[in-house]
């Protein structure tokens, strides 16, 4: 954030008097400086993570359990060419559960799993639970739930920018496009982000019973961490999670 500053304060000094600081050109510049910066700081968060297991807000205070990654590296030799590295986590760390495992992307192999979830299930689920997670892995699900994420927040915030151009300039044809633009880009890419959600869920699911030639295992772990989660969710969230919780089973059935 300090160097996004830096660099908005010099286009005010350096910029605003050749373009003029109230400008469209110098608003959309101010506009695109603010999305870069924002995009790089996320883009370095991430990648620090990856490197420190305690500087993200999911994963603070994981534990490096070494015993389950020796015990689970064979997966992610046989998957990724590498070994894997599996952390517990306290239940008492996270704020509101999303999700009892969960992987992120990086260079190493790192799957985050619940402690207190991970200790309920057997082994035949836990080797499920840990190929569901390679799987997504695997697909760089992470990435891509970032990136389009990523284009979600531009495309908002694009609209927003060109709306505020229209109260201080007028409205013409032009910027009518433009809006009416971005408002079906945002509906497109939160369309996809809803559809990579379910999809990334039904490909690592679809790994599992291909690794492990049976779906009872992956089957007892959905269920499971649908009684997880559900502690945390209203109403209303907990119909849409029941939707989506019958939809995997039966594209298991299939």
């Amino acid at each position: 954030m300090i160097a996004s500053s830096a660099v908005l304060a010099v286009e005010w000094i350096y910029v605003s008097p050749i373009i003029g600081s109230n400008s469209e050109s110098f608003i959309i510049l101010n506009a695109l400086t603010l999305a870069s910066s924002l995009g790089l700081r996320q883009y370095f968060i991430a990648k620090k993570y990856t490197r420190n297991k305690s500087s993200d807000r999911r994963v603070r205070g994981a534990i490096l359990d070494s015993d389950l990654s020796r015990q689970y590296s064979e997966e992610g030799r046989k998957f990724l060419g590498r070994d894997l590295e599996i952390y517990r986590i306290f239940d008492q760390q996270l704020s509101k559960p999303s999700s009892p495992a969960f992987s992120i992307m990086g260079k190493t192999p790192r799957i985050f799993v619940s402690g207190s979830f991970f200790g309920e299930l057997n082994s035949d689920e836990r080797r499920a639970l840990i190929v569901h997670e390679i799987g997504h892995y695997l697909h760089k699900d992470f990435s891509l739930t970032y990136l389009l994420t990523l284009l979600f927040v531009l495309s908002i915030g694009s609209f927003f920018i060109t709306l505020t151009l229209t109260i201080f300039n007028g409205l013409n044809q032009l910027d009518i496009g433009l809006l009416l633009s971005f408002i079906t880009a945002s509906f497109t890419i939160l369309f996809a982000l809803k559809l990579h959600f379910l999809r990334q869920e039904y490909r690592a699911d679809r790994i599992v019973v291909k690794v492990i030639n049976d779906s009872s295992g992956i089957r007892e772990v959905i269920k499971k961490s649908y009684s997880y989660t559900k502690l945390h969710r209203s109403d209303r969230q907990l119909k849409r999670m029941e939707k989506s919780l019958n939809r995997r089973l039966k594209h298991l059935e299939s």
